[in-house]
């Protein structure tokens, strides 16, 4: 068994690097910068220690007392939960909150940013072995420079916006596999991800698709015209797929915004 770990780690070592690395520095710079425990300062500023925490505690409450998802008494009035969880709460790691106690919300939420620090060099790291055929050092460093670009840095306290930082370079491979070979299912896979964790992210990454899938059917030149335009209908198809695998998330939230105040203001002159 231990050989087999060791095989496995030696073959994987750049792709464990892209993740570890990221994670690694993003810990150590919160160290420097006297997070907790090491200080008595947190990541969670604006809105994240006004929003984000707490609706992280009432998700974590919700859970353990297998309450409603759709409906909360404790902001205001009551509000809809479903379209809070639909932008803000609706990461596969959220998981974690079932681990850890009431009392260490905030550092969970810390946990979930360093994982997802390191997911994005992985997930780029793994964009660029398959993208260009090539394995080495250099996945491992632009998967941390993907990772810890000024974009995550800048934005770290909106930790709901990572999921899809971290899908986005599956996206691009999938896109680039549906054009080269035909085989759709990773893009419409990734996209519908991206739009379930986070619809507010995943409108720019469908945006950026259109002109991307421009970009690889341009340097595709062993396809004729009718098998790009089969790929291009079938980048169609899977976009559409992906957005109903969202719909659970996008129908109730759009009904939920429709209702508010904003909806009725005008964009101003």
């Amino acid at each position: 068994m231990r050989v087999r770990i060791k095989h496995w780690a030696s073959e994987n070592i750049w792709y464990i690097l892209a993740f570890a690395l990221p994670f690694v520095v993003a810990a150590v710079a919160f160290i420097c910068q006297g997070m907790w425990p090491f200080g008595d300062r947190g990541i969670t500023i604006i809105d994240s220690y006004h929003q984000y925490v707490p609706f992280f505690s009432e998700l974590q409450y919700k859970w353990r007392h297998f309450d409603s998802l759709l409906y909360s008494w404790n902001g205001g009035l009551g509000m809809n939960f479903w379209a809070v969880i639909a932008y803000y709460l609706a990461s596969p790691l959220n998981l974690l909150l079932l681990v850890f106690p009431k009392s260490m919300v905030m550092e969970c939420f810390s946990l979930i940013y360093f994982i997802k620090i390191g997911l994005a060099g992985l997930s780029f790291a793994y964009f660029i072995r398959k993208r260009f055929d090539h394995y080495g050092f250099a996945i491992t460093v632009f998967g941390c420079c993907y990772a810890l670009s000024s974009f995550v840095i800048g934005y770290a306290w909106n930790i709901m916006w990572l999921d899809c930082i971290v899908m986005f370079p599956m996206v691009m491979l999938g896109i680039h596999r549906l054009i080269q070979e035909g085989r759709g299912w990773l893009y419409g896979a990734s996209l519908a991800l991206c739009i379930f964790t986070n619809y507010y992210i995943a409108i720019m990454i469908c945006i950026f698709s259109c002109m991307y899938l421009l970009v690889e059917v341009i340097c595709e030149r062993s396809a004729g015209v009718t098998a790009k335009i089969r790929r291009i209908v079938g980048f169609a198809g899977y976009s559409l797929m992906a957005g109903a695998f969202g719909a659970v998330m996008l129908i109730p939230t759009a009904y939920a915004l429709m209702s508010s105040q904003s909806a009725s203001s005008s964009f101003p002159t």
